[in-house]
């Protein structure tokens, strides 16, 4: 059984690496700083009309997809980005790259 994630742990951060460049999910390491541990990759975050489109790999064997989902909402979408599309979308589609998998949400769940 996979544990769930501690938010608290995660840093979203925004990578050059692998061009053309890709926002990320990373580990805090014990100082409470951003590690170069990716655990999710994000390289597609597109607006299209009312949805935000959102492409991502979990990196990391003991995130589950509600982890990965959890951590794209809290860690990107609120604390990185501000929460810069709220005013803009509705929903969000989440696209898990390993399964081809996705789903939509509200993004006023956020």
């Amino acid at each position: 059984m996979k544990q769930h994630a501690d938010p608290e742990r995660y840093e979203a951060v925004y990578s050059e690496q692998p061009a053309p460049g890709e926002y990320q999910v990373v580990t805090r390491g014990p100082n409470g700083q951003a590690t170069t541990h990716v655990v999710i990759s994000i390289p597609r975050l597109e607006l299209e009309k009312e949805t935000l489109f959102i492409d991502y790999q979990v990196r990391d064997d003991g995130l589950a997809d509600d982890d990965a989902a959890l951590l794209i909402r809290e860690k990107l979408l609120g604390e990185l980005l501000f929460d810069r599309y709220a005013e803009d979308a509705r929903e969000l589609e989440l696209r898990d790259l390993k399964s081809g998998k996705s789903r939509r949400m509200p993004y006023a769940d956020l």
